[in-house]
């Protein structure tokens, strides 16, 4: 038999499968599905010759018990994602990606840096270039083309005019010559506008969750290089309740309004890493390439980031704050929160019963100190949960951590929050931190947060404060206990 006769034999093979797949209740082996705007719906969407038009009929194609693996390949364009995937049930992964769908020249991609060669002095945490406008590429992806680090793809923390700084080291160094290209997603999904949010866009089920893979990890709904984008003002738009879902390479966009983009789901990661519960081998598979490869490869959002639930890993949020309600579990593993906003802190968590924001470091984690910034009058991390009569608490935990505000404290903590302030911390602004009404703030490590004209530390109505770090004052105090609170030095 000829390599051609067992080509056609493995296409007809599929095809067959698919078309039973489509007709019975689950998968019979894994789904390919291909979808493109000059697709259309005579099209059968197993192959990218015959690609369908719309998300809505790809999603109509997925049996109900997912067995095997079920990629939907999307060409560049723009589309809607109006239906649910409720009621799924996942013994493997879904996978939506942005990869061209096979279409002739398309890779998903828009380039917005042509493939460069890097300059000397490049290493595995940055890329040397030159001309570059400063942050002009923040939140884009980098991806390395040639090299010891080839495949690799970075959310960017940061740029100057010379330096491309990743969330995330590489896997090897980047060296002279080494080819590499600065892109973001060319398929654009518009989702809805929902008044109920509950379960529009999520129900997804996990029937294996407590028998994982050889990998340890749960079957899960993967979105990988995609645009989102929400319409402003809505009440929700991406809630996938009850549901697992990784991301790779997700731009968040919000369009007719200043609202933060909402996002939702029982576990969301974002660019998986071998030290954030194993979640990279997720990026493994759908790569093909090694487990780091897509390491770092995360999130970002251009008008704040509004989280429920939980979400860990890598974020690049600019031009708004990251607001963390409704018991949110929030771990920052790398990246960057930057805003200008004079009310919202830049991280802002305004009510829950427990809520963690965590930078920095897990036990062999490598990767780029991530920064909270507010450019106005707002601290740089708020934790509020409104009256002290209020049950509710609220507990974030910072790591190896940058943290300044232009006008505010660095970090306000009121209403019966509690601050951990653990390794490495460093910190600027107007106040160093401004604890009331029964916060609690504890130091711990070679801690250094600053009042550059306020005082270090203002601790009042009933808060306590402890700390085994050293604290230099440049500003009117370094203690100023007030109204029943306490200050207790540790170690």
């Amino acid at each position: 038999m000829t390599h051609s006769d067992l080509t056609t034999k493995n296409m007809l093979y599929r095809l067959i499968s698919s078309e039973l797949a489509h007709k019975s209740s689950q998968t019979l082996s894994d789904l390919d599905i291909y979808v493109s705007t000059t697709g259309s719906a005579r099209n059968d969407g197993y192959s990218p010759e015959k690609p369908v038009a719309t998300l809505n009929h790809a999603f109509s194609l997925i049996p109900e018990h997912v067995k095997h693996r079920v990629t939907i390949h999307i060409a560049s364009g723009t589309y809607e994602w109006t239906t649910g995937l409720n009621g799924k049930f996942l013994n493997e992964h879904i996978v939506i990606v942005g990869d061209g769908a096979g279409q002739d020249g398309d890779d998903g991609f828009t380039e917005l840096i042509a493939p460069t060669a890097a300059a000397a002095s490049s290493s595995q945490t940055v890329v040397k270039s030159s001309g570059l406008v400063a942050n002009a590429y923040r939140g884009k992806t980098i991806e390395i083309l040639t090299g010891a680090a080839a495949g690799d793809r970075r959310t960017i923390h940061s740029n100057t005019a010379t330096d491309i700084v990743p969330v995330r080291q590489f896997t090897a160094a980047v060296t002279a010559g080494d080819l590499y290209r600065v892109v973001e997603p060319a398929v654009h999904i518009e989702l809805p506008e929902l008044a109920d949010i509950c379960d529009q866009l999520g129900g997804i089920y996990r029937t294996n969750q407590f028998r994982f893979g050889s990998k340890g990890i749960p079957p899960a709904l993967i979105l990988a290089n995609l645009d989102l984008i929400q319409p402003g003002g809505s009440v929700a738009a991406s809630y996938w309740l009850r549901s697992h879902v990784q991301l790779f390479g997700i731009q968040c966009s919000v369009v007719g309004g200043a609202s933060p983009f909402r996002i939702a789901g029982e576990s969301i990661f974002s660019g998986g890493d071998t030290n954030v519960f194993t979640q990279s081998h997720i990026g493994a598979e759908v790569s093909g390439l090694s487990e780091t490869a897509w390491a770092g490869w995360g999130t970002s959002a251009t008008s704040g980031f509004h989280a429920r639930e939980a979400f860990t890993g890598y974020l690049v949020c600019t031009g708004g704050s990251v607001l963390l309600s409704d018991s949110c579990k929030f771990f920052l593993v790398g990246g960057v929160v930057e805003t200008t906003n004079n009310t919202l802190a830049a991280v802002d968590i305004n009510s829950g019963s427990f809520q963690v924001v965590q930078l920095g470091t897990y036990s062999s984690f490598v990767g780029i100190t991530p920064t909270i910034t507010n450019l106005g009058n707002g601290p740089a991390v708020r934790i509020d949960v409104g009256a002290i009569a209020n049950a509710a608490r609220s507990t974030v935990v910072i790591q190896r951590g940058t943290l300044s505000s232009a006008g505010g404290p660095v970090i306000q903590v009121r209403g019966g929050g509690q601050i951990n302030i653990d390794d490495s911390v460093t910190g600027t602004g107007v106040i160093g931190v401004d604890a009331s009404y029964g916060a609690r703030v504890f130091f711990h490590g070679a801690v250094g947060i600053t009042g550059s004209s306020g005082n270090d530390l203002t601790v009042d109505a009933g808060s306590s404060f402890g700390t085994a770090a050293s604290l230099n004052s440049a500003g009117a105090a370094l203690f100023n206990a007030t109204n029943g609170s306490a200050i207790i030095r540790q170690g």
